[in-house]
């Protein structure tokens, strides 16, 4: 919102200045319980692999960190990502060897 104040044309977007959105499609994988597209974003201080869901339109930028974190995690971090939805309640917390509902 501008007051007229001369000032105010400083703080504005300047109309010539675009953001480019730099993105190569990598693949877009399918299976029965899920589809997603993987892309490499440039846009960004960067690159970055961006994940999207194509049925829920939602999507994740993963930065090379991320990414080796996935490389590194365990067998069990793997199977705890799986637990989505209605499956969260599942979770097990594997200090006690026990569910989350069996400690309320």
């Amino acid at each position: 919102m501008t007051n007229g104040d001369p000032s105010d044309a400083e703080n504005a977007v300047d109309p010539s200045v675009h953001w480019h959105v730099r993105r190569r499609e990598l693949a877009t994988l399918m299976n029965e319980f899920a589809a997603v597209r993987v892309s490499v974003d440039s846009s960004g201080n960067g690159d970055r692999l961006l994940v999207e869901d194509l049925e829920s339109d939602d999507h994740v930028f993963l930065t090379p960190l991320e990414l080796v974190s996935f490389c590194l995690a365990s067998p069990d971090d793997r199977d705890d990502w799986l637990r989505v939805g209605s499956y969260r309640g599942a979770r097990v917390d594997r200090s006690f060897g026990r569910s989350d509902r069996d400690r309320r």
